[in-house]
């Protein structure tokens, strides 16, 4: 080849001086100015030539890398890690003892208050007092007056006395104690966990209600990081992953913990939260705190590694400038496997120690301009290419709709409390697979407490009666004592029965169970709080339930959300209705997400709203499938493709996912031999997977179906 040909065909590099010339890869040995690529394609650069291009190499290295994706995050306070601080009993604010920021521990008084009901309770149980030793003495006397001057029924009277009395005040004394208080003195506001207090909402001299929440203490110690996973990388993030959290106000700092909890749904965004948790001794990171979380989402290992600045993409290859000896380098295609944005994992075509040029390896490219799309074997690997043969087979029709991921009526549940009541523990974390009846949470409750008391007193009252009335039924058979005393203490039974059974079964609808209630008559004392449990098997979705918040009524705490069974629900417009019922319902449909970009889910669509929605003028409809194993995450965006009616004509089909649309054309790529040719091809009905036709392509051809944007990408470098 002479010069004028090497000038046709290729480009000319001025640098320095130094003319280097360019040409197409495949040609004889070239040579000119400062560069001369011999029979077996190894590039020789003098070293003027080296100096303009400015060559520079790196060594392959063996070790580890990982590929990460960066989300945005924040700082947020474990549901067990924080708790809001109210007083059990009104009054008035008289001392103030902590300021916002300050560091409190366990059992420390945030604040004092005086309260008329704490003195209430206190004259209740003085009196209770001053009545039982009152009873306690008439019986000591009874007794040593003996039965020969007050009847047997007048010392049983006497003794009934004295424990009808004495159950008063252990009640009494039961309910100073349910509220914190120390005996003497006012009430004191004290903190449930050690931490800082995060707010304060009291001033001195206020009047507070048990309702209020007056202080939020938190223990920095250990927080979380709430991340926001977009719909596109829900796939990629999974429990345990390693997690780097670079908060704003720090950037050259980072924390390490690992994916925790998992959202089990998407919020209205299309948002799935994940969190990590991380230690915090130093209380560096602080609540709402701002960031970059890093999640490892694949590593390797002991596995060969180089720098991405010595690769060179052209189109759908990689490859690389290996120096084989001084100023002699050699191009290799790579085969690679995962990279971290400055480093690729390389699984093909180089070694360790090998000096890869990472300066220059652009220029050094243009010696070897293809012309046509070839790719190779590595190149073929690294995108996954594979093909498909076009065939004649029945392509029928598809009604395509945009859709969402919902959790079924049925499938879904809120756990609520059945009283007003106080958070005293949270037992489970947001994502958490549960049982159903699974414990979830406590809630303590100075009403449920009174019913348990009440119910422990009357109780007892009804036994000290049933002996009584024992005594007197046994006076009365004996003609000792008129049956108008007898009829009198059944009747005081009877009605003190339906008060124990009515009070039983309001602790039943408070959410005791009937066992903890007769533990609690056997035992005399009282169930610290009820259970809030699951009501279905399923996950917690993330809640606004916090240690120590003041909750009514029916307050729903948490969200549990099965997610083995769901649907797909889309919305059908008045016009594609005559395609929806024709033929009947169910019909079959295919289901494709955004986060699952090769995967399909098949089924049938079975529910159809019969309600059109006036202003939208569309009709709802549902598909339900099974997601059994989990990829599938209520919110979730979403097509859904109707299979219409079938054709029972054969013609020629490509299969969808081998098409290039551009603009209004359609083009696949063929293989001919070594090359792939860029195809355009007119198209006429379509199906979920496949498109007739009408020309471009024929039976037996082998098309691209995987990596079609890769192949594209390369076909353009090319021309």
């Amino acid at each position: 080849m002479n010069a004028k040909i090497i000038l046709i065909c290729g480009t000319v590099l001025a640098l320095g001086g130094v003319v280097i010339v360019f040409a197409h890869e495949g040609h004889d040995a070239i040579t000119a100015k400062g560069i001369r690529i011999d029979e077996k394609g190894v590039l020789h650069l003098e070293e003027p030539a080296q100096r303009a291009i400015g060559i520079a190499h790196a060594e392959v290295e063996f070790g580890g890398i990982e590929k990460t994706v960066s989300l945005n995050a924040h700082v947020v306070t474990p549901w067990n890690h924080r708790s809001f601080v109210s007083s059990r009993l009104e009054g008035v604010v008289k001392q103030l003892l902590v300021r916002q920021g300050q560091e409190v521990s366990a059992g420390e008084t945030l604040a004092v208050i005086e309260s008329l009901p704490l003195e209430a309770l206190r004259w209740q149980l003085e009196q209770s007092g001053i009545e039982l030793a009152f009873a306690e003495e008439n019986l000591r006397r009874g007794r040593e007056l003996g039965e020969r001057i007050i009847a047997g029924r007048e010392l049983l009277s006497l003794e009934t006395a004295r424990d009808d009395r004495r159950n008063a005040m252990r009640t009494a004394r039961k309910k100073l104690e349910e509220i914190g208080d120390e005996g003497r003195g006012d009430y004191l506001v004290t903190a449930p966990i050690g931490g800082v207090v995060t707010h304060l909402d009291v001033t001195i001299g206020q009047h507070v209600e048990p309702a209020e929440h007056l202080f939020e203490v938190a223990n920095l110690d250990r927080v979380w990081v709430e991340c926001e996973v977009p719909d596109a990388l829900i796939a990629l993030v999974a429990l345990g992953q390693p997690v780097r959290f670079h908060p704003s106000a720090f950037p050259e700092e980072q924390f390490i913990g690992h994916v925790d909890h998992i959202d089990p749904s998407l919020d209205l965004r299309g948002v799935r939260r994940v969190w990590a948790r991380l230690e915090n001794r130093e209380q560096t990171l602080l609540p709402s705190m701002f960031g970059r979380a890093v999640v490892v989402t694949e590593s390797r290992e002991s596995v060969f590694v180089v720098l991405a600045a010595g690769i060179v993409t052209d189109g759908a290859e990689r490859y690389a400038f290996v120096r084989v000896e001084e100023g002699a380098y050699k191009k290799t295609n790579l085969m690679l496997g995962i990279d971290d944005g400055d480093r690729f994992e390389v699984t093909g075509g180089l070694y360790p120690g090998d000096l890869v040029v990472t300066t220059g390896n652009h220029e050094l490219s243009s010696l070897f301009v293809q012309g046509t799309l070839t790719l190779s074997t590595e190149a073929r690997t690294n995108i996954g290419l594979s093909f498909e043969e076009i065939d004649y087979q029945p392509v029928g029709g598809v009604l395509e709709l945009n859709a969402r991921v919902v959790s079924p009526s049925d499938r879904r549940a809120v756990a609520a409390s059945r009283i007003s009541g106080k958070v005293g523990e949270i037992l489970v974390s947001p994502g958490e697979a549960v049982e159903a009846d699974q414990p979830l949470a406590t809630l303590s409750s100075l009403e449920l407490q009174n019913a348990q008391l009440d119910l422990i007193q009357l109780h007892l009252r009804l036994g000290l009666l049933g002996k009584q009335l024992a005594f007197i039924d046994t006076l009365t058979s004996r003609g000792i004592s008129a049956r108008k005393e007898l009829l009198r203490l059944q009747s005081e039974s009877n009605e003190l029965r339906t008060r124990v059974d009515s009070l039983q079964r309001s602790l039943l609808l408070m959410g005791l169970t009937g066992s903890e209630i007769a533990q609690v008559l056997e035992g005399q004392e009282t169930i610290p709080g009820i259970t809030v449990r699951a009501p279905i098997a399923g996950n917690v979705t993330s809640g606004a339930v916090v240690l120590g918040q003041v909750v009514e009524k029916g307050a729903v705490l948490f969200e549990i959300i099965d997610p083995t069974r769901l649907w797909i629900e889309s919305r059908f417009f008045e016009r594609d209705l005559a395609e929806l019922f024709r033929g009947g319902v169910p019909k079959d449909a295919i289901v494709r997400t955004v986060a699952y970009e090769d995967r399909e889910w098949t089924g049938q669509l079975s529910f159809i709203d019969r309600s059109l929605d006036h202003e939208g003028r569309t009709l709802m409809a549902w598909m339900e499938i099974d997601n059994l194993d989990g990829s599938l995450i209520s919110g979730m965006r979403a097509s859904l493709m109707l299979e219409l009616e079938e054709s029972a004509e054969e013609v020629i089909a490509v299969p969808l996912r081998a098409l290039r649309p551009i603009g209004s054309r359609n083009y696949v790529f063929v293989e001919q031999g070594k090359e792939l040719k860029r195809a355009e091809v007119v198209l006429g009905r379509r199906d979920a997977h496949f498109a007739e036709v009408l020309s471009g392509v024929f039976p037996g051809d082998r098309v691209v179906v995987s990596a079609v944007n890769e192949v594209n990408n390369a076909y353009s470098a090319v021309r």
